[in-house]
C-alpha cells in the first residue's frame, strides 16, 4: 500500500515567504504579516480621503466657500453640490469622486451644480416637506 503525502506551500502576500498553511483559509504566514497588510490597506484609504478632502477645499473656495442660498459656511462637510439638471448628472460628487476623478472631468460635473448647504439641498430636493408642521395636525 502506497501512501502519498502532499505538502502544499503558499506564499505570504505581505513578506513573500513560503509557508505551510495550518488551515484552508490561511493567507498570511503569521498574524504580524496579516496586521501589517491590513494596516497598509487602511492607510491607502486614509490617503484617498485626505486627497479628496484637499481637492474639495480647493473647489469650495473657488465657488465662494459658502452656500449660494443662505451663506452657510461653518462646516465643510455640510456643503454639497446640487445638480441643477439631474438628468445631466454623470456621477455623484463626493469625496471619492474628488479623490479619484481627473480634475477636468470633475470640474465639468461641478459646473453643472450649485454649491449649497445640506439644509438648503434638502429643501430643494424635497419641497413637499417644507411645511412639515402641517403633518402633525
Amino acid at each position: 500500500m502506497n501512501i502519498f503525502i502532499i505538502f502544499i506551500f503558499m506564499i505570504c502576500p505581505h513578506c513573500k515567504s513560503q509557508f505551510e498553511p495550518t488551515h484552508q483559509l490561511q493567507k498570511f504566514c503569521n498574524k504580524l504579516c496579516m496586521r501589517k497588510a491590513i494596516n497598509k490597506r487602511h492607510n491607502r484609504g486614509c490617503q484617498q480621503s485626505n486627497r479628496g478632502l484637499q481637492k474639495k477645499i480647493e473647489v469650495v473656495m473657488q465657488l465662494g466657500g459658502k452656500c449660494s442660498i443662505c451663506n452657510y459656511n461653518k462646516n465643510l462637510t455640510s456643503l454639497t453640490f446640487h445638480h441643477l439638471k439631474p438628468e445631466e448628472k454623470s456621477f455623484p460628487i463626493d469625496l471619492r469622486a474628488f479623490a479619484n476623478r481627473k480634475h477636468k472631468l470633475l470640474m465639468e460635473e461641478i459646473n453643472k451644480c450649485q454649491l449649497v448647504c445640506r439644509n438648503c439641498h434638502g429643501e430643494i430636493e424635497h419641497p413637499q416637506f417644507n411645511n412639515w408642521g402641517r403633518f402633525l395636525k
